[in-house]
């Protein structure tokens, strides 16, 4: 089922405010740490910022890997899908090898071409 832009983006904003949280409370323990002293409200604004550019992140990310995955779907292939020994035309509920088609069992290459003899 393909997922809407407009659940991509919810999905990707509850994600994102929930990282917020967790976010701000990495700051507050880490940056003291590494001599960075800041004010909640600092912490507050930072997070906020990187909340913003993860929220395109994640968006645009999602787009792009349904985009992906949209186009493969759509790819003509006649329904055949080609192994290196087995030739196999899938339809609905089963599935046949095709006639006219041969394997060379010694290399593991395969001959789409009908009719043509193989050693």
């Amino acid at each position: 089922m393909k997922q809407s832009r407009l659940m991509s983006l919810v999905e990707s904003v509850a994600n994102v405010i929930v990282g917020y949280g967790v976010a701000v409370a990495t700051q507050i323990l880490i940056f003291p740490l590494f001599g960075l002293h800041t004010t909640l409200g600092q912490n507050l604004k930072m997070g906020a910022v990187f909340t913003l550019v993860s929220i395109g992140r994640s968006y645009l990310l999602r787009r792009l890997f349904e985009a992906i995955r949209v186009r493969e779907a759509k790819l003509p292939n006649d329904g055949i899908k080609v192994t290196h020994l087995h030739p196999m035309k899938y339809t609905r509920f089963q599935k046949k090898e095709l006639s006219g088609c041969r394997a060379d069992e010694s290399t593991g290459t395969g001959s789409m071409m009908r009719g043509r003899k193989t050693n």
